[in-house]
């Protein structure tokens, strides 16, 4: 039971921690010292990360987040971000874990304020 619990914790958990820790950097690189992300950075984001494509384009990622962000609020935060995440994984046909990569090994560029 140890070794079992060890091995499905220790493996997935320590990759999600790590993803989810990078990730959260990258959203608060398109935050723009703001306390969120806003619809014109999260389509920055899915375009300086690679997430745009024939399935999912910038018009796409624009009503995600008009339908993941509730009416009262002009920005995503990082919670809501992962969900919107989870289903640009789903309209593109890839699995979540490879979307999440793909944001948390985005570097900013050094000019890229």
């Amino acid at each position: 039971p140890q070794t079992a619990g060890r091995a499905e914790g220790g493996g997935r958990s320590v990759t999600e921690k790590v993803s989810k820790r990078s990730i959260g950097e990258t959203f608060q690189a398109f935050c723009a010292g703001q306390p969120g992300l806003d619809s014109k950075g999260f389509v920055k984001l899915c375009k300086r990360c690679c997430l745009l494509d024939g399935k999912f384009a910038a018009s796409d990622a624009r009503l995600l987040f008009s339908a993941t962000v509730p009416v009262s609020k002009a920005r995503m935060d990082l919670a809501t971000f992962e969900e919107a995440l989870a289903q640009v994984a789903a309209k593109r046909g890839l699995e979540q874990g490879l979307v999440y990569r793909m944001v948390s090994w985005y570097e900013r560029p050094a000019s890229d304020a």
